[in-house]
C-alpha cells in the first residue's frame, strides 16, 4: 500500500528509509551477530560476498566467521569453516553501509534478513539478529560492533571531540 507522510523540516526521505519513535530507535552498525539457516547446496564461504535483503534495502555483505554449527539432533555447537545445506549456524555479518537492525525477539522486521547470491540472484539463506555485540577486533576487523566513535573514546584517542556542525 502506498502513503504519503508531510514532514515538518526539509528532510529527504525515500524508499527504504526508516521513520521510528525515538524511543525505539534501532542499533546502527555495520556488523551484527546472527543466526543463520543456510538454503543452497553451495556451502556459505566465509568472505564470499552477498547481498542481504534486510527490510527494503539491499546491501553488499560479507560473512566474517562462522562462529558454531548447531547439531539438530543433539543441540550441541560444533566448530565449522562452511555452513551446508539446511545447517543452523551462528555468524558474523559485516555490511559495507550501516543498517538499522533489532534484535529479532524486539523486531521481527528489523531483526531478520536473507542472503543472495549476486551471480545467481537465488536466494541462499535466512537469519535472524540475535543483538549480540560484536567486540572482538580480530574476528570482524571493525571497532566496538560497527559503532560511531563516542566523544570521549575520541577525545581519549586522538586529543580533540567530534566537530560541531555550524
Amino acid at each position: 500500500m502506498s502513503v504519503m507522510v508531510c514532514l515538518d523540516d526539509e528532510t529527504d526521505v525515500s524508499c527504504g528509509d526508516m521513520l521510528v519513535h525515538p524511543e525505539y530507535a534501532p542499533h546502527v552498525t555495520r556488523v551484527f551477530d546472527a543466526r543463520l539457516v543456510w538454503m543452497s547446496t553451495s556451502p556459505l564461504k566465509k568472505g564470499h560476498p552477498y547481498l542481504i535483503k534486510h527490510t527494503a534495502r539491499s546491501i553488499n555483505a560479507v560473512f566474517r566467521s562462522i562462529r558454531y554449527k548447531i547439531n539438530v539432533n543433539t543441540l550441541e555447537r560444533q566448530q565449522v569453516e562452511q555452513l551446508g545445506f539446511n545447517d543452523i549456524g551462528s555468524v558474523v555479518v559485516e555490511t559495507t553501509r550501516p543498517v538499522f537492525v533489532d534484535p529479532y525477539r524486539r523486531n521481527r522486521g528489523t531483526g531478520s534478513f536473507i542472503v543472495i547470491d549476486p551471480v545467481t540472484n537465488e536466494t541462499v539463506g535466512a537469519g535472524m539478529i540475535t543483538g549480540r555485540e560484536v567486540r572482538d577486533v580480530k574476528e570482524t576487523g571493525a571497532l566496538s560492533g560497527g559503532q560511531a566513535v563516542s566523544a570521549a573514546e575520541r577525545r581519549e584517542k586522538f586529543g580533540h571531540g567530534p566537530q560541531s556542525s555550524v
